[in-house]
């Protein structure tokens, strides 16, 4: 309780000392308020001394006060009595000097005030002197025994103290040792001689034993070498542990370790530890088979030179897109591909989207909304790019999501282009080749219908020639006649011209150029053509035009050989005794024409594939017709179709967007025959 008690008048001196410091600066510079150990220590003494004399001062004084009552109140003379509980106390709480100082006080205060004569350091009495040795000699023997007291509790605190050392030290040990025992890492300790000749290895952990094939503790006051190290091995080994001696940090390096009839790729980490046994320097060291890294690294490369030279040879260009940052890494045939530089702008969406050309971007919106719907991972998509220098390209890109957040949001998204522009061409010179071939084959199913038509102006010329010879043979001659035969010469011959016209133009492979068109009379001029063909089959060919239709924008001659495949399909067969041609204005603002017929139809099965390339129901039939016509229209911005009439028979379909709305028929409506 005592010890408890000086230990709390200690702190509670400390804690009233000045808190002065000592500026001083660091290694680094900065200033920071320290301590310093010397001045610590003095103030710790300091503290110590202070704390005996106010400890000494204040018990010697409060017992002369005590007496001082006891002698007033009581009468009491013994000049003793409140001075020893003093000495105790002050012996018990401040130590052995406390004791010594405490009796010393204590003799010289009974002496001066409460032993005759009083006020002075003389005493008369001889019982004074027999009381004072008394007293003198008690507080030596109470001073002695606290400093045995104060001894033996130092040496039972120095004891504790060290036995809680011990047991922190084998904890420590205990818990770095089964650090060692239990990690994945081959780790152990070296020592290195002075000569750098050998690696004397002191400890190795089970991960290093197996490893190597070793039995536990195998190696321990074995040299490397002895253990069958190879010397380039041991050597580098050596180099790295003495660059760590040097720069005092651990260092690490990696190598090849010949094992078996394999190769392991090892990571080490070396740190020096301090001196070691016969003047060598001892290491540590920790070391991780990287070997599994090492070859998906290698597999990595390989991988990515396969990519580049797989791009390189199929001329495609690479993107990789950071949708969360908004920032695309492009390869340099994707930057050779657009015609920059790769420091002259900035890859992302905007820059991208700047790229496209705007009629193409609608579709790509639509694909890319898909992907960040999670309705699906792949987007193949062709569209036109435009390069520095303004021109566009026809670009194919395929666009993969390869990672998602945990809500399904895409976060990263990459793909490939490729420039198909040279494709694209060739498939626009197969299709005017298709287009041609499909306008041959029909001027031959329509060869009577153009017989006839070139027939009839070419007869009438003859019979107005022979006219004309005998209206000369007469005298006078009929002027009047005469003129009006040259004015019907004339007249039939710009028909027959006008016929061979429309062949020439239909046959024509040159690109035409596009204009306003009226669609009755587009349609009038093919059934003109068929006219003669369709009465030799019998046929009835009946119109159903609506009046004051507005214009489309497209190539007459590609039109009329829609037009004209509709009118030859829907006649084929024999039973198709009647055809409809009609046109009409859509709700949704298209213009439609439609062909139909009144036979069996079409088989339900054959209608998907009606318009594909080289299909075709016929016998002698090329199937480029109709898939032509589908391709025509398309250009046009427009549809084509066909279905089955509920009522029997089948209807070919026409639908283009007009131009700008406007009707360019005349006020009257279109004179045109009912039925041909």
């Amino acid at each position: 309780m005592l010890k408890k008690k000086r230990m709390a008048f200690e702190k509670a001196e400390l804690a009233a000392l000045p808190t002065s410091r000592v500026l001083q600066r660091g290694p680094s510079g900065e200033g920071a308020e320290r301590l310093p150990e010397e001045t610590k220590s003095q103030r710790r003494l300091w503290a110590t001394g202070a704390r005996v004399y106010v400890l000494v001062v204040g018990v010697v004084g409060t017992a002369a006060v005590l007496r001082w009552l006891l002698g007033s109140l009581f009468e009491v003379t013994n000049p003793c009595i409140t001075f020893y509980p003093a000495l105790a106390v002050a012996a018990l709480v401040g130590g052995a000097r406390a004791g010594l100082m405490a009796t010393v006080l204590s003799a010289l205060a009974m002496d001066v005030f409460f032993m005759e004569p009083r006020g002075s350091l003389m005493t008369a009495m001889p019982g004074d002197w027999a009381e004072l040795v008394l007293f003198a000699s008690a507080g030596g023997l109470i001073s002695w025994m606290a400093h045995k007291v104060e001894r033996a509790h130092k040496q039972e605190a120095e004891a504790l103290e060290r036995k809680r050392g011990e047991e922190a030290l084998r904890t420590s040990e205990s818990t770095l040792r089964s650090f060692y025992e239990s990690a994945p890492l081959m780790m152990g300790v070296v020592d290195v001689p002075a000569d750098n000749s050998d690696i004397i290895h002191i400890y190795d952990n089970p991960a290093t034993d197996r490893f190597f094939g070793r039995t536990r503790g195998s190696t321990a006051g074995h040299s490397a070498l002895q253990l069958g190290a190879p010397k380039e091995v041991v050597k580098r080994w050596i180099e790295n542990y003495r660059l760590a001696e040097r720069e005092e940090r651990p260092v690490q390096f990696e190598y090849w370790h010949p094992r078996d009839s394999d190769r392991v790729w090892l990571s080490a980490v070396v740190a020096r530890i301090g001196p070691g046994g016969g003047g060598r320097t001892r290491f540590s060291y920790a070391v991780s088979d990287v070997t599994e890294r090492k070859r998906g690294e290698e597999a990595l490369r390989a991988s990515e030179e396969r990519l580049t030279l797989a791009t390189l040879g199929g001329d495609l260009g690479i993107w990789d897109w950071d949708v969360a940052r908004d920032k695309a890494y492009l390869s340099r045939k994707y930057y050779e591909m657009i015609g920059y530089q790769e420091d002259e702008v900035q890859p992302n969406i905007e820059f991208f989207r700047g790229l496209v050309h705007p009629e193409d971007w609608a579709p790509i919106e639509s694909s890319m909304a898909a992907l960040f719907r999670g309705e699906s991972d792949y987007s193949i998509i062709e569209y036109r790019l435009r390069r520095k220098t303004g021109e566009h390209r026809w670009i194919r890109g395929v666009g993969k999501v390869v990672a998602r957040d945990e809500r399904g949001q895409p976060l990263r998204m990459a793909g490939v282009i490729a420039d198909i522009t040279a494709q694209k061409n060739g498939e626009a010179a197969m299709r005017e080749q298709l287009a041609h071939a499909s306008r041959v084959s029909m001027m031959g199913e329509l060869a009577s219908s153009i017989t006839h038509e070139l027939g009839q102006p070419l007869a009438a010329m003859v019979c107005n020639v022979d006219a004309a010879e005998l209206l000369l043979n007469q005298a006078p001659p009929n002027l009047r006649e005469l003129r009006n035969i040259m004015s019907d010469i004339r007249e039939d011959s710009q028909r027959a011209g006008e016929v061979i016209q429309s062949m020439r133009k239909l046959l024509l492979r040159k690109e035409l150029e596009r204009q306003a068109l009226e669609v009755n009379l587009l349609a009038e001029e093919v059934l003109r053509l068929v006219k003669e063909d369709a009465a030799s089959r019998k046929i009835k060919i009946k119109t159903e035009f609506s009046p004051r239709l507005p214009a489309v924008t497209g190539n007459r001659v590609q039109l009329q050989q829609v037009v004209l495949n509709f009118v030859m399909m829907a006649q084929q067969p024999p039973e198709r005794r009647r055809l409809t041609v009609g046109t009409n204005l859509a709700g949704n603002g298209e213009l439609e024409l439609s062909v139909s017929d009144l036979g069996p139809g079409i088989e339900p099965c054959n209608l998907p594939r009606l318009f594909q390339p080289f299909f075709t129901t016929k016998a002698t039939g090329l199937g480029i017709g109709l898939s032509v016509a589908e391709r025509i229209v398309t250009a046009h911005e427009g549809r084509v179709w066909a279905e089955n009439r509920p009522t029997g028979g089948a209807v070919f379909h026409m639908a283009l967007p007009v131009a700008n709305g406007k009707s360019i028929s005349s006020d009257k409506e279109t004179a045109v025959p009912e039925s041909l």
